[in-house]
């Protein structure tokens, strides 16, 4: 017994040596998510440093940097939190909420919803504590919602046709306990006749709030002021304002609501899930053109749909209802608008769409009728990018970028000209190790 613990103890230290050696960080219950580690909006930036100490720069409309500053705008990074795990922000939101490493759910900035949670309407310059033990954190724009480590679900902020799923349309200014044993969550367009989707432990899928277009995919075009079970074996779910996606876990793709963005069928509505695709690992929607983007498991990307903004990477600018391939060996792909970034599994980080503010880094600033038809490479070495007018990347070896849009000073430089070309906000090493 003492042989085969001391030979245990050999190989433990074995492989703790091997990691620090590769520099691999050993992770229980869980691992590192740079995606949780930056986030922006319309007009903020925010940044999780390796210390847990949580920055923002940019506008401070409503208090939304959360410095007590309010409406005092930041050209250059600035302390607002320690001790912190993520950070939420949403493009058409002015607040956002913070995690920390003990659980507690922290939100700031604008609160006409009561979408902060601590009970008022008063918007907050500072963040304020809301509640304990949060997992992650959900933005709908007006309302809000966290799931907590036990995998309740817990809405507040406004209420109209339903959103929260508690059963009332009445709006909560306090976290209300939607529904038990949830492990993924997604909200439709904020702002715009919102809806809910979650994602159970058994894979079952419901969904709840505004059902215009059949988007909820119950079968009726009524709203549900309470989740009703869609479909089940689904893996992940996506959903913009007028029709939305599931992914089973099989791989297929699943569509419902307005279906000539969801399945290449023009003028007709589905109110129920109708299959799109096989092989599917992930799939991205986008509002503005709209298009849709689908990683297959091979690492191919395709899209169908609109491409008024460049969406669709071929010479032609008309509306296409059959996917076509845009590229290979793709590992993910963001954008909250009208452009896209792409990166690539080799680390390139790839973009296209509208580049009103230089968010593709072109020379000139452009109008909304300019953009760019094709992907084209950014940068080497990135490991996550966020952002819509102006943009975060993190590269491999930790340092920070920004460019873009930086009316408010929110591309971190410490002015307040618009930048087509990459600054590095932070040095080496300042996110990840």
């Amino acid at each position: 017994m003492k042989g085969k613990r001391n030979l245990s103890i050999k190989i433990l230290i074995i492989i703790v040596m091997i990691n620090i050696v590769t520099g691999t960080k050993i992770m229980v219950n869980g691992a590192i998510n740079i995606e949780d580690k930056i986030a922006t909006s319309s007009n903020q930036s925010f940044v999780i440093k390796k210390d847990g100490t949580l920055w923002a720069w940019g506008s401070d409309v409503y208090g939304s940097l959360g410095d007590g500053g309010k409406n005092k705008d930041k050209g250059i990074p600035v302390q607002i939190l320690s001790d912190v795990q993520s950070i939420y922000s949403h493009f058409y939101s002015n607040y956002s909420f913070a995690i920390k490493n003990d659980g507690s759910l922290w939100g700031w900035g604008y609160n006409a919803y009561g979408q902060i949670g601590d009970g008022t309407k008063i918007d907050k310059s500072k963040p304020v504590k809301i509640m304990n033990d949060v997992k992650s954190v959900i933005m709908g724009g007006s309302m809000s919602f966290a799931i907590k480590r036990d995998k309740t679900l817990w809405g507040w902020g406004r209420n109209e046709d339903g959103y929260l799923g508690d059963g009332t349309e009445i709006d909560r200014l306090k976290p209300v306990k939607i529904m038990d044993n949830v492990v993924i969550m997604t909200s439709g367009r904020p702002g715009y006749m919102e809806h809910n989707f979650a994602i159970k432990s058994d894979g079952s899928l419901w969904a709840w709030g505004n059902n215009e277009y059949g988007k909820l995919g119950d079968g009726t075009d009524i709203d549900r002021i309470k989740p009703v079970k869609i479909m089940s074996s689904v893996a992940k779910i996506i959903t913009a304002s007028r029709y939305s996606f599931a992914i089973k876990k099989d791989g297929t793709l699943w569509g419902w609501g307005e279906n000539g963005y969801v399945s290449y069928l023009k003028d007709k509505i589905s109110l129920k899930p109708v299959k799109i695709m096989n092989n599917v690992q992930s799939i991205s929607v986008d509002e503005f053109g709209p298009s849709n983007y689908v990683i297959k498991k091979d690492g191919t990307l395709w899209t169908w749909v609109s491409n008024g903004y460049g969406a669709l990477e071929d010479e032609n600018t008309i509306t296409k209802f059959n996917p076509v391939k845009i590229m290979d060996s793709v590992k993910s792909i963001s954008g909250d608008g009208s452009q896209r970034y792409v990166i690539k599994k080799d680390g390139t980080l790839w973009g296209w769409g509208w580049d009103l503010y230089h968010q593709l880094l072109t020379k000139e600033i452009g109008d909304y009728n300019e953009y760019i038809k094709n992907p084209v490479k950014l940068m080497d070495d990135v490991l996550a990018v966020k952002g819509h007018y102006h943009v975060l990347a993190v590269k491999k070896d930790g340092s920070l970028w920004s460019w873009g849009n930086n009316e408010y000073g929110q591309v971190g430089d410490g002015t307040k000209k618009y930048r087509n070309d990459l600054f590095e906000v932070m040095t080496l090493g300042s996110i990840v190790t």
